[in-house]
């Protein structure tokens, strides 16, 4: 009996899917509660061939394998300050994509992408030992400043 060719590209093909796995989730990543699937047999059914049934944080979804389609939110801080002058607390910060003050309650947000880790931490500890804050807390998800070297 001989072996037919594309019977061996479709195993490699399967076997470097499963090493890949599926995507890894985003710290406090829920997605839709949803269960399009129970195994991967189900992507396959569903049309969606080369698929892996992965979690979303809710349910379980067909996803390619470690291709992450989850959007990254960014790092938002929240500061209250003692007084309104936003100007100089703004400028001790990494420049920031977004800010937003408050000015009745006096209250300054601001925002720094998924991808600049550091700048958020940096911002949060210079916002914490600001004499002009007096408080200031992450506004949803936070990265691991404990694992980034400021």
């Amino acid at each position: 009996m001989r072996a037919q060719p594309w019977l061996g590209c479709l195993l490699l093909r399967l076997l470097a899917a499963k090493e890949l796995g599926c995507p890894a989730l985003e710290k406090h990543a829920v997605g839709i509660c949803v269960e399009e699937c129970s195994d991967d047999s189900d992507c396959e059914a569903a049309g969606k061939a080369g698929h892996s049934c992965c979690s979303n944080g809710c349910g379980h979804v067909c996803m390619k394998p470690g291709v992450s389609t989850a959007p990254s939110n960014p790092f938002a801080l929240m500061a209250v300050l003692r007084e309104a002058v936003f100007a100089d607390v703004l400028a001790a910060l990494p420049e920031p994509m977004s800010k937003s003050e408050m000015r009745s309650v006096k209250v300054l947000s601001v925002k720094y992408p998924s991808d600049q880790r550091r700048d958020a931490c940096q911002a949060f500890h210079k916002l914490a030992a600001h004499p002009k804050v007096s408080s200031v807390e992450w506004d949803g998800a936070s990265p691991n400043c404990a694992e980034i070297e400021l």
